[in-house]
Parts: structure tokens; C-alpha cells; sequence
């Protein structure tokens, strides 16, 4: 929602729901890019899409009951690494090797696949890899 950006995220006073939110996302980046360069590389570009924080993507992985959470995420997941003993995540460092490793149950296809569908925005990311048939392998 930043003045540069332009992308509204709310509509008469309510919220725009993630898969909306993405299309905007999306729309608004294809406008930056330029229509010739967009259809010069057509399907070649991907975009991945996190609607509001980057975290709700990993809320799947720690948290079943609130994997479809758009908003308060980083508090959501922190709340669910300290459950599990794991290192929470400073909103004012943000530290890569703590994402590193609450993302690290997305290494396997399976969990990917199973957990990440969860989650409204990654979800979207996950079908636009599915209909391009961009297979996602364990890394191994």
C-alpha cells in the first residue's frame, strides 16, 4: 500500500481478500514491467506473492489452526516457534539463518505441497507452478 506502489489494500472499507490481493500485486508489477518486456518473457516470469507478510507463508509449517492467516504472522509464528523450542524471529533484525530455519519443513516437495496449499497466497504460487508444470524437487 505504499504512495509509490499503488496497490490499495482495502476496498469500501474492508479488506481485499490474499487471492485478490495477489492479481493487484501482480497486475500492478506486469504494469511496472512494461507491456513489451511481459510479452517478450511471457510465462518465463514467476511472481511468488506474499499477501501482507512474508511470515504467513511459514505459518503452515507451525501452526495448522492459523496457516490461512494473512495479518499478524510474524507474532503468529513466533508465538508457534516458542511452543516448539525453537528461535523466534526479531521483527527488527530479521535474521536469515532464523528463517532458514522455520522455512526448513518446505525442503521437502511432500511437506511443500501438503502444507503450503494451506495458505491462501502460497497457494496461488504453488497452482501458477503447477500449470506451468515447474516441477519442485527435494534438493537431494
Amino acid at each position: 500500500e505504499h504512495v509509490n506502489f499503488g496497490v490499495a489494500q482495502e476496498e469500501n472499507g474492508e479488506r481485499i481478500g490474499p487471492v485478490e490481493m495477489v492479481k493487484r500485486v501482480e497486475a500492478r508489477l506486469r504494469q511496472i514491467i512494461g507491456d513489451g518486456d511481459s510479452m517478450f518473457y511471457g510465462d518465463k516470469i514467476i511472481f511468488a506473492i506474499c499477501v501482507r507478510e512474508t511470515e504467513c507463508w511459514l505459518l503452515p509449517l507451525w501452526d495448522d489452526q492459523r496457516a490461512e492467516k494473512c495479518e499478524g504472522c510474524l507474532n503468529a509464528l513466533n508465538h508457534a516457534l516458542g511452543r516448539k523450542n525453537e528461535p523466534i524471529i526479531s521483527r527488527d533484525t530479521k535474521d536469515s539463518r532464523l528463517y532458514d530455519n522455520a522455512s526448513k519443513g518446505y525442503r521437502k516437495r511432500r511437506t511443500l505441497m501438503s502444507e503450503g496449499i494451506k495458505n491462501p497466497s502460497l497457494n496461488v504460487f504453488l497452482e501458477v507452478l503447477g500449470k506451468r508444470n515447474i516441477v519442485l524437487d527435494d534438493g537431494q
